[in-house]
């Protein structure tokens, strides 16, 4: 049985930004088919160097921006919700076949089940985590603030609802619930769009070589955009993947000159830039797509930004 090369190479670029040991794993080239039995080894390798009792959750998040990219994609082939479930089935049989994605429809909602035919206790469960955390991050992306019902097959929820956002579930395995209205709700245009304008400067962030960081530093930046969804992501959650106290976080980028909110600026700074080249926005349509809550926020970061040239 054969997977997509490109879920090794998520794994393995997690595994650089955390500093996990590589043991000989090698970087498989991207579109290619490769043994399913290559990524579960390397999965457990990283899971038990990690050390990590919720590694799958914590690797499924750092995927956000790979769902930004893949709610695009989806929004150029679908209309509705329930197109975008069945394409997920599909998906999901076709190049990672350990996994199944069953619907169930009742008289007043539908259903999704996420199993797997995975025999390794060690992992199972957190590769399911994984791709369920992954699947939410896109829906939440199409949805808006439209109610979804989430369950994980486990008694302590704590950790699962602070990752989420949301009001987590017990239930008998991993699954989404949506009232039969919402199969028809498609993606907003206008989310569309951002996703359109903002994707590519993500990946340009992410890919460039910058020299100016120190390693560890470069290490949080790299973890802060993989999360951004488009939104950056906390403190506390960046810290949570280093399985560090935000205290000892910044006081190890402190050690390399630099604070965690400065590191955000600066993103944000170099979003922008790249955001105003060519794109003909409003400084209204460039704080919604920056995060910020306030035009008059970022114009207050701009003049910081000019000021400090």
């Amino acid at each position: 049985m054969k997977i997509l090369a490109d879920y090794l190479i998520h794994l393995i670029e997690y595994a650089h930004c955390k500093g996990l040991p590589n043991s000989g794993i090698t970087r498989p080239a991207p579109q290619t088919l490769i043994p399913l039995n290559t990524y579960v080894k390397a999965y457990e390798h990283y899971f038990r160097a990690a050390n990590d009792p919720y590694f799958g959750l914590r690797f499924g998040y750092f995927l956000n921006l790979k769902a930004l990219g893949s709610v695009y994609e989806i929004s150029l082939t679908t209309t509705c919700l329930e197109q975008t479930l069945e394409i997920w089935q599909s998906y999901v049989n076709r190049v990672f076949p350990i996994l199944q994605i069953h619907l169930r429809k009742d008289a007043d909602s539908l259903t999704m089940h996420l199993t797997t035919k995975l025999q390794n206790p060690a992992i199972q469960y957190h590769i399911l985590d994984t791709v369920f955390i992954f699947m939410y991050r896109e829906l939440r992306l199409m949805l808006g603030q439209e109610k979804v019902i989430v369950r994980v097959p486990y008694e302590d929820l704590g950790e699962y609802a602070s990752w989420y956002q949301a009001e987590v579930l017990s239930g008998s395995d991993h699954q989404f619930q949506f009232e039969l209205a919402l199969l028809n709700h498609s993606i907003n245009e206008k989310r569309r769009q951002s996703f359109a304008l903002l994707l590519p400067s993500f990946l340009s962030l992410l890919h460039q070589s910058n020299h100016t960081y120190h390693p560890f530093t470069l290490a949080v930046r790299t973890m802060i955009l993989n999360m951004s969804d488009p939104v950056l992501p906390t403190l506390d959650q960046v810290a949570s993947q280093f399985i560090l106290t935000p205290r000892t976080l910044q006081r190890r980028l402190k050690d390399e000159g630099i604070s965690f909110r400065d590191l955000c600026n600066n993103i944000k700074q170099e979003l922008y830039n790249y955001l105003k080249k060519g794109n003909h926005l409003k400084t209204g349509e460039l704080a919604l797509l920056l995060g910020y809550s306030r035009t008059s926020s970022l114009i207050h970061a701009i003049q910081h930004w000019e000021a400090a040239h």
